[in-house]
C-alpha cells in the first residue's frame, strides 16, 4: 500500500470538474496530500466562473474509495510521529466540510467498496449516484477507531436503530439499501457510468436542473435490498440504550441475521464501540459543524490510544486477526473511558481543531 503513491487526478472537461481517486492498489485510500489537493481544487472550482460542476469518481475496479491509508498510519506510529495522524484525520474532516458546504453541483459517481473516510465521501454533499457492485461500510469498530469525518452525523439521522447498526456491525449494504435509506440518490448501472460522465462532460452548461436531469436519464433499478426485510429487529435491538444493552439483546435473539450481528460486534473494539454509540447520539442532536469538532476531540484520544494501532497490525501486518483491545471487554469500558474522549482539548489543540 504505501508503495501506491498515484494522486486524484484532478481536471476539468468542459464545464465539469472531474477529481478521480487512483491510488488502485492501496484502495484508493486517502493520505494527507490527497485531501488537502481534494480541497484546494474545490474552493478553486466553487471560484471559477467556468466550472459549473463537480464529479468525484475512482478509476474503474472494485474500491471507490477505502478510507485514509491505514498503514500510512501505522508507519507514523512506528515513527513516533502521532500527531501526524491527527493532522491526516483533521485534513478528512476539513474536506468532508468542503464537500458539504459545496455551493455548485456535485455529483459522485459510487461502485464498488467505500469505507471509513471514503463513507465520507460518498455520503455528504450533492448527488450521490451508486453502482450495483456497491459495498458501503462503517469499519471504524472493527479497527480500534469509530465512524468519524461526519459519518456519525448522517448514520444519527437513520430511523430505528439503523445507523446504530451500520455503525457497530461495520455490516456493509449495497445500492438498494444505500438508496432506500436516502444515503445515495439515484442508482446507476456502472456500464452506464461512463455515459454518465460523458454527458456531463459535454454539457454546454451545467446548472442544478440540467445535473439532475442528466442523472436521472441515466437512473437504472437497483438489485433488491436487504435491510427492509429486518427493520424490526435492528429498530427493537439497535435502539438500546447502552452497547451491553444491544449484546444482551442480541445474544437472547434467533435466527442467522441476529447472529451474524452478534458474531461481528464480538469482533469489534469495546472502546470503540462504546464511544461510538456515545457519539452517534449525540450527533442526533447536533449539525454536521458540532458533529465534526467532536469527532476531533475523539480522534485526538484515540491517535494516543494503543487500539487503533493494535487493529491496524491485525488486519494489515501481521494479518493474524487477533487484536487484543484494552480494556477487553464492554463491561470493562466504564462511562470516565467514554468521557474523557468527548472532553475539550488544551487549547492549542482546540484551536487545531477549530477549522475543522
Amino acid at each position: 500500500m504505501l508503495g501506491d503513491t498515484a494522486t486524484p487526478a484532478i481536471e476539468r472537461r468542459g464545464r465539469l470538474g472531474t477529481v478521480t481517486l487512483r491510488r488502485k492498489a492501496a484502495m484508493n485510500a486517502l493520505t494527507h496530500a490527497d485531501a488537502l489537493a481534494i480541497h484546494q481544487a474545490l474552493d478553486d472550482w466553487e471560484a471559477d466562473a467556468e466550472t459549473d460542476a463537480v464529479l468525484i469518481c475512482a478509476a474503474p475496479g472494485r474500491t471507490f474509495c477505502a478510507g485514509v491509508d491505514t498503514r500510512m498510519v501505522y508507519a507514523a506510529r512506528l515513527a513516533g510521529e502521532t500527531d501526524a495522524n491527527l493532522r491526516l484525520f483533521a485534513a478528512c474532516y476539513r474536506l468532508t466540510r468542503r464537500l458539504a458546504a459545496f455551493r455548485k453541483p456535485l455529483v459522485r459517481l459510487i461502485d464498488g467498496t467505500a469505507a471509513a473516510a471514503g463513507s465520507g465521501l460518498a455520503l455528504l454533499g450533492g448527488i450521490g449516484v451508486v453502482g450495483e457492485n456497491l459495498r458501503l461500510l462503517v469499519p471504524g469498530c472493527g479497527f480500534g477507531w469509530f465512524p468519524d469525518g461526519g459519518i456519525n452525523f448522517v448514520l444519527s439521522r437513520l430511523p430505528d436503530g439503523m445507523g446504530e447498526y451500520l455503525a457497530l456491525t461495520g455490516a456493509a449494504i449495497g445500492a438498494a439499501d444505500a438508496v432506500d435509506l436516502g444515503l445515495a440518490t439515484a442508482h446507476v448501472p456502472s456500464t452506464r457510468f461512463a455515459a454518465l460522465r460523458a454527458a456531463l462532460e459535454g454539457a454546454e452548461r451545467l446548472p442544478p436542473a440540467a445535473v439532475r436531469a442528466i442523472v436521472e436519464a441515466h437512473r437504472g433499478v437497483p438489485p433488491e435490498g436487504l435491510m427492509r426485510a429486518h427493520a424490526g429487529i435492528i429498530g427493537r435491538i439497535f435502539s438500546e440504550p447502552t452497547v451491553e444493552g444491544i449484546a444482551q439483546a442480541l445474544a437472547a435473539e434467533t435466527g442467522d441475521f441476529a447472529a451474524t450481528a452478534r458474531e461481528l460486534m464480538a469482533r469489534r473494539c469495546p472502546t470503540s464501540l462504546c464511544v461510538a454509540l456515545a457519539a452517534l447520539r449525540r450527533a442526533r442532536n447536533a449539525g454536521l459543524e458540532a458533529a465534526l469538532e467532536t469527532d476531533y476531540r475523539i480522534a485526538a484520544r484515540f491517535v494516543r490510544r494503543c487500539d487503533v494501532y493494535e487493529g491496524i497490525r491485525a488486519a494489515f501486518e501481521d494479518r493474524d486477526g487477533a487484536p487484543v483491545w484494552l480494556p477487553g471487554s464492554v463491561e470493562s469500558v466504564h462511562q470516565d473511558i467514554i468521557d474523557a474522549c468527548f472532553a475539550s482539548l488544551p487549547e492549542e489543540r482546540e484551536d487545531a481543531g477549530s477549522s475543522v
